[in-house]
């Protein structure tokens, strides 16, 4: 297994696996659109602040981190907002040495802390505990659905 940076160039393969990972269970997200997908991709991948590694083995990507930069009064904080790893790799700490090369290549960049969210009753909530993240019961995630009037 290999790490490597990749970027926008490499949209393709990462919608290919993070389809893969993110439309069955426990997600079951509705990526009926491929367009959508891509966008939504180029949106965290493509731009001045984007920093996402992927896993590969030989060459075929098997695993994704797409994140970005920001930096707080506290120093720079790496936010993760898509991780996954292809259900064939999962369960065999194939994602736990995933998170740790992440880990181990942002701290050689001056990044002091990681941030992400995910939903309690996964089982990627888990996966974040036994690797070393803590859930902030004080914090609470707001979102608000815009209608037609």
């Amino acid at each position: 297994m290999e790490i490597k940076l990749i970027d926008a160039n490499n949209v393709k393969e990462v919608q290919a696996v993070f389809y893969q990972v993110f439309t069955v269970e426990p997600w079951n997200d509705q990526w009926d659109d491929l367009k959508q997908l891509e966008l939504y991709l180029l949106d965290e991948m493509d731009n001045k602040s984007s920093l996402s590694y992927g896993l590969y083995d030989q060459d075929q990507l098997v695993g994704f981190c797409i994140g970005r930069i920001k930096h707080w009064y506290e120093g720079i904080e790496y936010w993760i907002d898509e991780f996954g790893v292809l259900n064939q790799y999962q369960g065999k700490g194939t994602g736990s040495l995933f998170m740790k090369e992440v880990e181990k290549a942002i701290k050689e960049q001056g990044i002091k802390g990681i941030v992400l969210f995910t939903e309690r009753d996964i089982p990627a909530y888990h996966f974040y505990q036994k690797n070393g993240f803590k859930d902030h019961d004080d914090k609470v995630i707001f979102t608000k659905g815009l209608k037609d009037e």
